[in-house]
C-alpha cells in the first residue's frame, strides 16, 4: 500500500502499532482496519491507539460471529487458496503473520469500555473478494457461496465507532 501512496504522491509513515511516532491526542480520530487481528499485544496496541485518538476510534475487523456454513466457506476458501499458492504463477499470495487470530465482538468492546469509549455505532457487513472466487468456482457456485455469506446471521466484517466519554 506504501508504494501505491507514493505513486499518488500521499504522504506515508511506516511506522510499528506498538509503538505510534505521533505525539499525544494529535488525530480527532483514528480509523483501523483489519489489522488488530494481526498484532499480538491488543493492550499495548490499544493504549497507543488512545494515546493518539483525541476523540474517537474506528475498528473495522472480521468477525468471528459467522453462521456453521459462513465458517465453513471461509475455511474452504483458505485451503483452495493456499493450494492455488503453491501452483507456479506470478500473483503474489497472502501469507498470514504469527499473530493472527480470531478477535471477537466482546475482546474489542472491553478494550474499548477500559479507555473510556462510548460506542456511538456497531454493524457487521459481508465483504467477500469476488476476484479471488473467479480462480476457483463457476458462476453458479459463486452465486450460491455469496448468497450463504450473505445471509449468514450478522456478515463477516464487523465496525465498531467508538468516542471518548465527555469528563
Amino acid at each position: 500500500m506504501v508504494s501505491i501512496a507514493k505513486k499518488h504522491n500521499v504522504p506515508t509513515i511506516v511506522a510499528e502499532a506498538l509503538h505510534l511516532p505521533f505525539k499525544n491526542k494529535v488525530f480527532s480520530t483514528i480509523c483501523i482496519s483489519g489489522v488488530l487481528h494481526h498484532i499480538g499485544n491488543l493492550n499495548d496496541a490499544f493504549n497507543e491507539l488512545d494515546r493518539c485518538a483525541k476523540e474517537a476510534i474506528c475498528v473495522i475487523e472480521p468477525s468471528t460471529n459467522l453462521n456453521f456454513l459462513a465458517r465453513f466457506i471461509r475455511i474452504s476458501f483458505i485451503i483452495f487458496s493456499s493450494l492455488y499458492s503453491l501452483l507456479p504463477h506470478t500473483i503474489h499470495t497472502y501469507v498470514g503473520s504469527v499473530y493472527e487470530r480470531d478477535i471477537s465482538l466482546d475482546q474489542i468492546t472491553r478494550l474499548f469500555r477500559k479507555h473510556s469509549f462510548n460506542f456511538q455505532k456497531i454493524r457487521f457487513f459481508t465483504h467477500i473478494p469476488l476476484f479471488k472466487l473467479r480462480r476457483f468456482f463457476p458462476e453458479k457456485i459463486r452465486y450460491y457461496l455469496i448468497r450463504s455469506l450473505i445471509s449468514s446471521k450478522r456478515g463477516n466484517i464487523m465496525e465498531i465507532i467508538a468516542t471518548r466519554f465527555k469528563v
